[in-house]
């Protein structure tokens, strides 16, 4: 998700980790329906391919709003491991794609800061 990094608990982490690495990797795969899994501890994460569409796909920063399996029943692994392809293939023109990215992280970012100061805080 957009935002979340594990070196800090900074929304939208620091200048040099803005928690944003998976969250664009994985819009880029999805957009050109390519393959994308994670896999740690004990689960799974796939993100599975799309019908090809002629219109713009929704890019969600919550992955699990996306067309997915998932599975926690999984060999425990020690660590974390990415799985993915893309392809050096243009099927979309880069910059729509990075506006895209672009624009669905900003949103996000926002409606995270706007919950976080929206809980009452008691001194």
């Amino acid at each position: 998700m957009p935002g979340i990094t594990g070196t800090t608990k900074r929304i939208r982490g620091t200048e040099f980790n803005a928690g944003a690495g998976l969250f664009f990797t994985k819009s880029i795969v999805q957009i050109n329906r390519e393959f994308f899994m994670i896999y740690s501890g004990n689960t799974m994460y796939k993100l599975l391919k799309s019908k090809p569409v002629k219109k713009h796909i929704i890019l969600h920063s919550d992955p699990f709003l996306d067309r997915h399996s998932k599975g926690e029943d999984f060999p425990a692994w020690r660590g974390t491991v990415i799985g993915i392809d893309i392809s050096l293939d243009i099927a979309q023109e880069f910059s729509e794609l990075l506006e895209s990215i672009r624009k669905t992280y900003i949103k996000t970012i926002k409606e995270r800061k706007k919950e976080k100061y929206k809980k009452p805080r008691f001194v």
